[in-house]
């Protein structure tokens, strides 16, 4: 990919497994720089769908790591579900 500054760089996405989650997504992206060395950021981001309503959670940040996004967006199913009846 090449940015409007001219620089090149790779995005990464992995769709990540959540236990239990039907009616969602969760996704993990990542940003380098070109030569791959260094890791610019890693995005995660999830969607949960019930009867027509949709929650969309997002995370970034040095302590956020795959177990403990696929552990909120399992909570936030489970809340959901619970909410919805």
């Amino acid at each position: 990919m090449v940015a409007t500054d001219g620089g090149k760089y790779r995005w990464v996405a992995k769709r990540l497994s959540v236990p239990g989650l039907t009616g969602g997504i969760a996704i993990r992206h990542d940003t380098s720089m070109a030569d791959y060395a260094v890791v610019e950021a890693v995005v995660y981001v999830a969607f949960v769908v019930r009867q027509g309503t949709v929650v969309g959670l997002e995370a970034q940040g040095e302590t956020i790591t795959d177990a403990v996004f696929t552990q909120l967006v399992g909570k936030a199913a489970a809340r959901l579900d619970a909410a919805m009846g």
